[in-house]
């Protein structure tokens, strides 16, 4: 039987129109997001099954404003007495917060009511216990035939999940969009006489179709964890260093917290009057497109439902915007961008043709990361450290895997240095880029 998100969308829309008259008899207005989470895992060690989990998870989040006040509650039960209770305990607990005269729904005229774009985020498939241990036995078994170094594994795993999001708000908006998203991994280990190692690899995607196929994920991650047996140490150095497209995303999503709204109204972030200022290269430009067909940060409206549009974050070098919510936004005194619950997929542009063997031959010798170990920012400064595995590279071929490192710097810096951007996009992220070449960096090792 077919999973039927009309009715159920239809049943969460008529809760949204119940709590919001219920919230206009204390004269109060109110936004209101449902999510529904529908999704099985299957998890194989060894070829045998480890467990097979189902869960369907429903959330109400219910947010009141009223005389400049604001208070929130959240409730999993959509029984009519429990949501009358929730309003109750909502009204009370607004009768002792401080008031706020920038608190409030945001401008309809910035809401996402009608004329929404099919971004075609929903791909159904009927969930099949057979087929997912067909594909993940599949991953695991060819993982196994790479080497004899291949000793054991920490598991292949396959996730299927529906979510069904309506929003709805005391300005008459009344609007919902359903996703689909499939997950496959593989983590294996090695071992030799002197060492064991494990790495991984994995694949994400709207539609089941579009996953990397399992024999090629199962391959991926037993010469991944081949590859950094016998890891060396290294003297304490300056040297540049390349991130692995994979890591890509981390290294970008720094920028995010350092341009958020609440950040900058906070003064504590390093980027504070960096607005219309050069960050990066002049050749390097960052836009968010939240439209992108079966993109994995795609979305018509934020978590405020206020609609997203297309803007550049970071263009020739210079920052331009910061990352708004409704709030921020009226603090700092500029327009909403949407960015309500974060980013909605940034295309990191002016990448070069280079592809990571071309990117490794530019830097000649220096250390290529492939796995970042902890989070040392220090967003109010800009001070980065944190630990790094790689690969050590000379004259361009790679040498030897590196390992207990730490790497250090000023984002500031980090960013300038920024040498050559590869063409080796990774597109399982919300944020899609190549590998990033950096000048110099410094390298904490012996």
């Amino acid at each position: 039987m077919k999973f039927d998100y009309e009715f159920k969308e239809k049943q969460f829309k008529n809760v949204i129109i119940y709590i919001l008259n219920l919230v206009s008899t204390y004269s109060a207005t109110a936004e209101v997001l449902i999510s529904y989470k529908s999704s099985v895992d299957l998890n194989m060690r060894n070829k045998k099954i480890d467990y097979v989990k189902f869960s369907d998870d429903n959330f109400i989040t219910i947010t009141v404003y009223k005389s400049r006040r604001k208070s929130t509650v959240s409730s999993s039960d959509f029984s009519i007495s429990s949501l009358k209770k929730s309003i109750d305990r909502a009204m009370d607990i607004i009768n002792y917060v401080s008031c706020d005269l920038l608190s409030g729904l945001p401008d309809v005229a910035l809401l996402a009511i009608g004329n929404l774009k099919n971004l075609n985020l929903y791909h159904y498939w009927k969930w099949d216990l057979n087929y997912a241990y067909d594909l993940t036995l599949l991953s695991e078994s060819e993982a196994f035939k790479v080497d004899k170094r291949i000793v054991n594994t920490e598991g292949s795993t396959f996730n299927s999940c529906i979510s069904i999001n309506v929003f709805g708000n005391s300005h008459g908006m009344l609007e919902s969009y359903n996703t689909t998203s499939y997950f496959m991994s593989s983590c294996m280990i090695a071992k030799d006489k002197h060492d064991m190692q494990r790495d991984m690899s994995y694949t994400i995607a709207r539609n089941i179709n579009d996953l990397t196929s399992p024999k090629l994920l199962g391959i991926t991650s037993s010469n991944r964890a081949i590859s950094r047996l016998n890891s060396k140490k290294l003297s304490s150095v300056k040297s540049p260093i390349i991130f692995s497209s994979e890591l890509s995303s981390e290294f970008f999503s720094y920028l995010i917290q350092a341009i958020d709204g609440h950040n900058v109204y906070k003064k504590s972030t390093f980027l504070l009057n960096s607005l219309e200022k050069r960050i990066f290269p002049n050749w390097l430009n960052i836009q968010e497109d939240p439209h992108i067909v079966k993109g994995l940060g795609s979305k018509c409206f934020d978590l405020e439902g206020v609609r997203t549009s297309s803007r550049m974050i970071v263009e020739n070098g210079i920052l331009k915007t910061w990352l708004l919510d409704n709030y921020s936004s009226k603090r700092i005194g500029l327009v909403n961008t949407a960015n309500s619950g974060g980013i909605h997929n940034w295309l990191i542009l002016g990448f070069s043709e280079m592809n990571l063997k071309m990117l490794l031959e530019l830097m000649n010798t220096g250390i290529l990361i492939t796995e970042l170990l902890g989070n040392g920012l220090n967003v109010s400064t800009g001070d980065y450290s944190c630990g790094a595995v790689g690969f050590w590279i000379e004259h361009g071929i790679v040498k030897y895997p590196v390992s207990e490192i730490t790497i250090s710097g000023n984002l500031k810096d980090m960013f300038q240095n920024i040498v050559s951007i590869g063409n080796d996009i990774d597109t399982r992220h919300k944020i899609l880029s190549g590998s990033i070449l950096l000048s110099s960096i410094q390298i904490s090792g012996l």
